[in-house]
Order: structure tokens, then sequence, then C-alpha cells
């Protein structure tokens, strides 16, 4: 790890993340919405997620995450499949 540089903190998206929040307060007020995060390779969705999830701590909550490869002509269903299999 000599040559790189290592980042502890999340900073910079915080209107994704009180998006995030908000809808998750919609979805945990009994409605069902599933959330795409969508953006180019490397713009930091698993990150996102990953600091939302953190910061839902103990709240009770399924994460259900794929990856869609539109380069590999998986279909778009794809993400969805596999979530649901790796649950």
């Amino acid at each position: 790890l000599k040559n790189h540089l290592l980042f502890e903190q999340f900073i910079g998206r915080d209107r994704e993340l009180n998006r995030l929040t908000t809808e998750f307060a919609f979805i945990r007020s009994g409605r069902t919405k599933p959330l795409i995060i969508l953006g180019d390779p490397g713009s930091g969705k698993t990150q996102l997620i990953s600091e939302f999830w953190r910061r839902l701590g103990e709240e009770a909550a399924i994460l259900l995450s794929g990856r869609f490869f539109d380069y590999l002509g998986s279909t778009p269903c794809k993400p969805l499949l596999d979530s649901l299999a790796n649950s």
C-alpha cells in the first residue's frame, strides 16, 4: 500500500445519500418500490450503496444487489435474478 491513497471518509454524495434515505423511509412506511442505481463505470455506485447500507446500521432491511454487464450480452433482468439467487 506504499504508493496508494486510502480514504476513510465518504464525501461529496450528500444529495444521493439523502435521496436514498428518503426513498428508504417511503419503503419502510409499508410501500414497496425498487431502487435502481445507475451510473458510468467507476462513478461510485457501489461505494454509495455501501455507505448508505453502513449508515442504516441496525435497521432491518434486505438489500439485493447485482451487476449488469451490457457488453457481455446479458439480459436486463440478470442483476435481479442474481440478487434473488444470492439472497
